[in-house]
């Protein structure tokens, strides 16, 4: 998940959504080849991959790919802050960041790869990140979740 814990919380986002930008505008450019795959032979290439074999199946929309006007909707409503409000984006200051995890912890995910080095982001926002992250996000979760994903009962304080 593209991740950025910072003090400042939009200052924070807005960066992140730019570092998103610009690697998500690395995959636009390879969106041809996956779309020609998905079109010409996407059930046999699915077929061969034991862990996406479902996507040949039961995920068609798994590689829908749009229309220019599609795009326009979507880069009006994709907005950085939006994409943190979805769930999609882990940014903003330690307890944005918190919000985001406790959706991911809800549905039993017990393990998240936070992608922190996206594309412009600058050297130290992304050491701060580090930082943040170990000092209130990581230990904020500490003991509240297990090692399978179930969240810990909480006892109410007398």
């Amino acid at each position: 998940m593209m991740t950025l814990c910072g003090e400042k919380n939009d200052e924070t986002i807005e960066v992140a959504g730019e570092g998103m930008h610009w690697y998500m505008s690395l995959l636009r450019g390879q969106a041809p080849y996956w779309q020609r795959l998905h079109e010409q032979h996407r059930a046999e290439v699915f077929a061969q991959v034991e862990s996406y074999k479902y996507a040949a199946v039961r995920a068609p929309e798994a590689f829908f790919f749009g229309t220019k006007d599609d795009e326009k909707v979507a880069a009006d409503s994709l907005t950085p802050k939006n994409l943190v409000d979805k769930g999609l984006l882990c940014a903003g200051n330690p307890d944005s960041c918190i919000k985001v995890l406790e959706r991911f912890a809800a549905l039993g995910i017990d393990l998240v790869l936070c992608f922190m080095e996206m594309g412009r982001v600058p050297h130290p926002k992304t050491m701060e990140s580090i930082k943040m992250m170990g000092k209130y996000v990581i230990p904020y979760f500490k003991g509240k979740i297990n090692w399978y994903g179930q969240q810990q009962p909480q006892v109410a304080a007398d």
